[in-house]
């Protein structure tokens, strides 16, 4: 990516004017004409725009010369409304998780019902279990940036 000198970034090459004058995508490969025309690498710190919003940037030069953005975020809801959240992805994941071996309960509820087989039976109490666990994991957390940074899905069991 590339900045230039009226803070348009480009995140590819393409033609474009800069002071009046016209200047073919080309120039993005040679870096005597990006100094030149004071054309810049540009990098941008990205944030997780789900859960937080931008409340200004602040562009500084590296050692190397590149222009990074960096933005001052401020969370996009409460922290109460973030683990609300986060509980109905945790009851989605637990759905998903258990809806393989539904046939399984399906069918034993059946007039002539085959048993649930033991192994169908023990994983979806481990998803059952897991989802609790991550729930009252959720619950517990005060600090919305460390709930955001929570990684709950390696928590769950395998089929």
């Amino acid at each position: 990516m590339w900045i230039l000198p009226d803070s348009r970034v480009f995140s590819f090459p393409r033609d474009f004017i800069l002071n009046g004058k016209s200047h073919k995508k080309n120039i993005f490969y040679n870096q005597d004409t990006l100094s030149e025309l004071g054309i810049k690498q540009f990098q941008e710190k990205k944030f997780d725009e789900r859960y937080y919003r931008s409340s200004g940037s602040e562009d500084s030069e590296n050692d190397r010369g590149v222009v990074v953005r960096t933005h001052t975020v401020i969370p996009k809801m409460e922290i109460s409304e973030l683990k609300n959240l986060l509980i109905v992805n945790v009851k989605n994941q637990a759905g998903s998780l258990l809806a393989p071996t539904d046939w399984c309960v399906i069918r034993a509820a059946e007039p002539d019902g085959v048993s649930i087989p033991d192994s169908a039976l023990t994983y979806r109490q481990s998803v059952r279990d897991a989802s609790n666990s991550i729930e009252d994991k959720i619950n517990v957390f005060s600090d919305y940036d460390l709930l955001v940074e929570f990684n709950w899905n390696s928590l769950w069991p395998e089929l």
